[in-house]
């Protein structure tokens, strides 16, 4: 006979099998948890890429079509009316714009908002901008294109010999002629601004580049920040990027790097 202590102690804790089992439905909950993370980090990266390749297909198909580039356009306000606050724009979305100088380049500055503005306006991307040049913080699919990572694009051009107090490759490897990059990332083309930045680690821009371009961080034509400083006398620049493994032709990226955000520069065709 079983007495009434000998069944409660039956019934007192699990066994191992019950243990076993329920350590088992935990793993494979925190497994489903990390492949739907990894999922839709995958997808987000996939979707990036894409829209990468829809910027540079959106401008050139308003090349081809004005012979000017947005955001420089000099008669952007015969096509969808001017704003009566230019240079500057109102803080909110609308199609009336302002007019660029017509220099050949998206400059820095306003001309990089008015791109947004005057590609949407062709209707070569979607949504409504608002033009304006924000000092700060500008507002992902507001003043900018937001990007499905996160944050929002930067878009602008770098001279053949710069100066400046954020850094790129071409203040190791200065280039003989201007180039235009779209970029995503903490410090963005527009150097008086802040993005709100996503999370981008050297693992992102490592994998976006190891899809579309040669996997290194310092060539092709996407690339990483290598610091946030210029070189003196042809120095290593003094506070380096944590997204690379040094400021060299031959860097790799830094898969361990979470706490800082890294950048992505994708270098335009003209």
């Amino acid at each position: 006979m079983i007495s009434a202590h000998d069944n409660h102690n039956r019934h007192s804790g699990f066994s191992l099998i019950e243990m076993a089992v329920v350590i088992t439905i935990i793993g494979l909950i925190i497994g489903s948890i990390v492949a739907g993370a990894s999922m839709i980090r995958n997808a987000r990266i996939a979707q990036t890429i894409t829209q990468l390749s829809q910027i540079s297909d959106g401008i050139n198909q308003f090349r081809d079509k004005y012979q000017q580039l947005p955001g420089d356009m000099y008669n952007a306000t015969s096509y969808w009316g001017t704003n009566a606050a230019c240079p500057s724009q109102p803080s909110t979305k609308h199609k009336d714009t302002c007019n660029g100088d017509g220099s050949g380049y998206i400059e820095n500055g306003n001309e990089s908002f008015y791109a947004w503005q005057h590609l949407a306006d062709a209707g070569m991307i979607n949504g409504t901008y608002s033009g304006s040049y924000t000092v700060g913080t500008p507002r992902p699919g507001v003043d900018c294109l937001p990007a499905s990572i996160g944050g929002c694009f930067g878009i602008g051009f770098i001279p053949a010999n710069r100066g400046g107090s954020w850094q790129l490759w071409a203040d190791h490897y200065p280039r003989l002629v201007p180039i235009h990059i779209v970029s995503l990332g903490n410090i963005m083309t527009s150097h008086s601004y802040e993005e709100p930045y996503p999370p981008l680690t050297g693992s992102d821009v490592r994998d976006i580049d190891a899809k579309i371009d040669d996997g290194a961080p310092a060539t092709g034509n996407i690339t990483t920040r290598p610091g946030y400083c210029l070189p003196i006398a042809g120095e290593p620049c003094f506070y380096p990027s944590p997204c690379i493994t040094d400021a060299t032709e031959t860097a790799l990226y830094n898969t361990a790097t979470f706490g800082d955000p890294c950048n992505l520069d994708f270098t335009l065709s003209f």
